[in-house]
């Protein structure tokens, strides 16, 4: 993250929700694992579950760099 500034305000309590919220992200990667490898259906057909686990967590590193960062200001022209 070249760049950008560290949040000098952030506590672990910030991130306690988004620490929740990635452990469910990695429970739904790892049972789309599962059912694609376990499961007698063809493992193409967990192709949307597997997107759903990748907007997760997408949103997910959304909300941290949200938290972990100060929002970037444009210079002065």
């Amino acid at each position: 993250m070249q760049g950008k500034k560290l949040n000098p305000m952030l506590k672990a309590a910030d991130l306690e929700e988004i620490a929740d919220h990635l452990w469910a992200g990695i429970s739904m990667v790892d049972a789309v694992h599962t059912a694609m490898t376990d499961s007698h259906d063809d493992p193409a057909s967990y192709t949307d579950a597997l997107l759903g686990a990748v907007l997760l967590l997408r949103q997910i590193a959304t909300e941290l760099d949200g938290q972990v960062y100060l929002p970037e200001v444009a210079p002065d022209a």
